[in-house]
């Protein structure tokens, strides 16, 4: 485990890279990429982020490669093959460093970020919240944990995830996509090289698909025929996401935990967070205040 201190700078440039890939300036290469010759002052700043993040990153496989009894049962450690149970073949190079970013800005920033607007959400839904807790108690008990395993078992809760996925998925653009042959989509032609920035923001607010799509209903999965194939938080296929399935079990875990112990209330105010939202690379929640009243042993 690296010094605190390295990973809390490590932590600071993750968020500071991401306003700065979210930055007008920035983004516009990927629709113009004959823009990078020109000079551009966000750009420096983009990469030198990324300097500092591979740095790190590599510093830690060094470590753990250098290492004479290296951890086996870490992320890291499973990547380079050293836990027997994991089924893949360990990774290398390029493959390995990128599968690192991908968990670490998965696993932090779009998290966090998500997990707020899961907070947001059901400080204007109060309903939801009584709801979750009583089947948090039903299940587990007063004092039980949540564990990724129980996503079976605790369904609303899983729904409440989902829902704040599709409302407010983490990176409304994804990530941009470059066509390496001609193809189609939806009848539009894609020539090769083509440069698609899928609007992930759009498709979970498409009303010819999601019923009321503005509205916070996490009760719609808990139905059958929920189109559960056009919720796309983390993209879809093998340009998916790496960190999707860790970024679920610690949405699923952290609001558990939360709802389970606390009830989650206004500020005296009774000021409620704004619900809007503004453009960037990953989809925030503007500063809000709430209150965390704990639970009574056995209240619902």
């Amino acid at each position: 485990m690296p010094p605190e201190a390295e990973v809390r700078s490590f932590t600071r440039c993750v968020v500071e890279l991401l306003e700065v890939w979210g930055w007008a300036s920035v983004r516009a290469l990927d629709v113009l990429p004959p823009l990078r010759v020109l000079p551009n002052p966000g750009l420096r700043e983009l990469l030198r982020l990324v300097e500092r993040r591979d740095a790190f990153v590599e510093t830690q496989i060094r470590w753990h490669q250098g290492c004479a009894s290296p951890p086996g049962d870490t992320v890291l450690g499973a990547l380079l093959g050293g836990d027997p149970t994991v089924p893949m073949g360990p990774l290398g190079g390029d493959r390995l460093h990128m599968a690192l970013v991908d968990l670490f800005i998965g696993g932090t920033e779009t998290t966090a970020a998500a997990l707020l607007w899961a907070v947001a959400f059901l400080l204007h839904h109060p309903q939801v919240q009584d709801r979750v807790r009583a089947e948090l108690h039903q299940v587990l008990g007063p004092t039980g944990t949540p564990k990724p395993g129980d996503m079976g078992r605790l369904p609303l809760l899983r729904a409440t995830v989902t829902e704040t996925l599709r409302l407010r998925p983490p990176a409304p653009l994804a990530l941009p996509h470059c066509a390496r042959r001609h193809s189609s989509i939806a009848g539009i032609p894609v020539p090769a090289g083509s440069i698609i920035i899928p609007n992930l923001f759009a498709a979970h607010h498409d009303p010819k698909i999601w019923d009321r799509p503005d509205e916070f209903l996490p009760e719609r999965f808990l139905q059958p025929g929920a189109p559960w194939r056009a919720l796309l938080p983390f993209g879809c296929g093998a340009r998916s996401c790496v960190g999707e399935a860790l970024a679920r079990a610690e949405l699923f875990v952290f609001l558990g935990y939360i709802l389970q112990r606390f009830r989650l209330e206004p500020p005296s105010d009774g000021a409620l967070p704004h619900l809007g939202v503004t453009a960037g690379t990953v989809l925030r929640c503007a500063p809000f205040r709430v209150r965390l009243v704990p639970c009574p042993p056995h209240s619902s």
